[in-house]
């Protein structure tokens, strides 16, 4: 498994700001009432990236042959929920930085104001839980010249197997 393009994930982000900014403009424009984020959306993002972490940490005892409750299938899973939160918090990124800022065009009315507040909140959520999945997934890498200790790499003998 190739690690996930920073530079893929910031274009995402981009295109999808461009999107939500474009859209958050005519809805404003148009009369319509601006879109609402609520502030529990960056509590929601910071746990998500919290728990992605721990398991996170957890893959590298792992590998470190240190005691652990991590197991291989939960390392992969680790590896794939990280790659999943860094490509979906990027696109949370851009769709509340979008939002985040048309809603600073016109701070003076109070909805405004406050969508841009929260959009602002779970753009910054969101780009922690985009830097966790992205070094999260980093660390669950096998590289090819990785090996265990006693030099048989992902080879499994069943019990009274010989060697």
């Amino acid at each position: 498994m190739t690690p996930q393009s920073i530079g893929q994930l910031g274009l995402i982000a981009a295109v999808c700001a461009g999107a939500s900014g474009l859209v958050s403009a005519v809805l404003v424009g148009t009369g319509r009432s601006p879109v609402i984020v609520t502030p529990y959306l960056a509590v929601v993002l910071l746990t998500l990236a919290a728990v992605l972490l721990w398991a996170g940490v957890a893959v590298r005892r792992m590998r470190a042959h240190r005691r652990t409750w991590m197991t291989p299938l939960l390392a992969m899973r680790t590896a794939v929920a990280a790659r999943a939160a860094s490509l979906a918090g990027s696109v949370c990124l851009g769709l509340l930085a979008g939002v985040a800022a048309i809603g600073a065009l016109r701070l003076e009315a109070s909805a405004m104001a406050s969508s841009a507040g929260s959009a602002g909140l779970g753009a910054l959520a969101s780009l922690v839980l985009v830097v966790v999945g992205v070094i999260v997934e980093r660390w669950c890498l096998i590289r090819p010249d990785d090996q265990d200790r006693d030099g048989d790499a992902g080879t499994r003998r069943a019990p009274g197997m010989p060697a």
